[in-house]
C-alpha cells in the first residue's frame, strides 16, 4: 500500500502514451480517410481494429495471476448486492461521485460536436488536443503518484477535483480564430485527470472495507456510470427539443452547448463543496 501511488502512477503513464499514439493516429486516417472521399470505411477499419484489441486485451488479463480467494466470511447474493447501501461511509462516498458525474455527463456529449460545427475545428485538431492532453497526463503520473504516496490520496484527490473544476469553461472563452483557451484547456487537463483517476482508484480501495470489497467496487462503478449515463441523455434530450440556434438570455446570446459547459463546472463545484467531507 505504501508504494501504490508510484505504482499506479507508472501504469497509468503507460497507458496515456498508448492512447496518446492510437487516439492522433485514428484521427490522422479519419482525416486523410475524409480527403479521399471513403471516410466511412477508416471508421470501420478503426473499429475492427478496437474490437481485436479489447479482445486481445481481455486474453491477456485471463493469464495474469490471481491471489488465492480469502477464506473468510463468505456472502451470497443478495448479503453483496445490499453491503453497500448498508454502509454509511460509503454511501456518502458514492453519493458525492454521483453528482461529480452528472456534472461530467451532462457536457461530454458536446465538447466534440461544438469544436466541429461551431469552432469549425479539423478532426486532428481535436485529436492534436487530446494527444497533448495524454502527453501531460503521461509526464505528471508518476509525480502524482509519489505525492499521493506522501500527502495521502484524499488530499491529492480533493486538489485534482477543486482544479478540474473550471475546465469547461475553458470553452467558453474559444472562438473559431481564438483556439488557444482550448490547447490550455489540454495541457491542464491531462496533468489533471492523470492525478484524478489515479486517487480516486486508490481512495476506493481504502473507503471499501475488506471484506466483501468487490461488491462495494461493483456498486461504486454502477450508481457513477448511471448518473453520468442519466445526465448525458438527458442533457440530449433536451437540446433535442431546443434546439442549437442561439439563444439570448440576460442580454447576452450563447449556444445551447455553453449553457452546458457552464452548468458542469457548477455540478463538479457542488459535488466537491457538498461532498468534500465524504470523499
Amino acid at each position: 500500500a505504501s508504494v501504490r501511488g508510484r505504482y499506479f502512477g507508472a501504469r497509468g503513464a503507460m497507458m496515456s502514451g498508448a492512447a496518446m499514439i492510437t487516439g492522433y493516429g485514428g484521427a490522422w486516417l479519419v482525416d486523410r480517410g475524409r480527403a479521399a472521399g471513403d471516410e466511412a470505411s477508416v471508421y470501420a477499419g478503426l473499429l475492427v481494429l478496437a474490437v481485436v484489441s479489447g479482445g486481445l486485451g481481455s486474453v491477456l488479463l485471463s493469464r495474469q495471476p490471481e491471489p488465492a480467494p480469502s477464506k473468510g466470511v463468505r456472502y451470497g447474493w443478495r448479503d453483496l448486492l445490499l453491503l453497500p447501501a448498508r454502509h454509511q461511509r460509503f454511501r456518502a462516498w458514492v453519493g458525492a461521485f454521483m453528482v461529480w458525474q452528472i456534472g461530467l455527463g451532462v457536457a461530454a456529449p458536446f465538447f466534440i460536436a461544438y469544436g466541429l460545427t461551431e469552432l469549425k475545428l479539423p478532426l486532428q485538431t481535436l485529436a492534436l488536443m487530446d494527444t497533448i492532453s495524454a502527453l501531460t497526463g503521461l509526464v505528471a503520473q508518476p509525480y502524482w503518484g509519489r505525492l499521493a504516496d506522501r500527502l495521502g490520496h484524499r488530499r491529492v484527490l480533493l486538489i485534482c477535483m477543486a482544479l478540474v473544476v473550471p475546465l469547461p469553461w475553458n470553452w467558453l472563452l474559444a472562438t473559431p480564430t481564438r483556439i488557444w483557451p482550448l490547447f490550455f484547456n489540454a495541457i491542464l487537463s491531462g496533468g489533471l485527470w492523470a492525478g484524478l483517476s489515479m486517487t480516486q482508484t486508490n481512495r476506493l480501495m481504502e473507503q471499501a472495507p475488506a471484506e466483501g470489497r468487490g461488491a462495494y467496487f461493483a456498486a461504486f462503478s454502477v450508481a457513477t456510470g448511471l448518473a453520468y449515463t442519466a445526465a448525458s441523455l438527458a442533457a440530449g434530450a433536451l437540446v433535442s427539443t431546443i434546439g442549437l440556434d442561439p439563444v439570448t438570455f440576460a442580454g447576452m446570446t450563447f449556444h445551447p452547448y455553453q449553457a452546458f459547459f457552464l452548468l458542469s463546472g457548477i455540478l463538479r463545484l457542488a459535488a466537491l463543496v457538498l461532498g468534500g467531507r465524504a470523499i
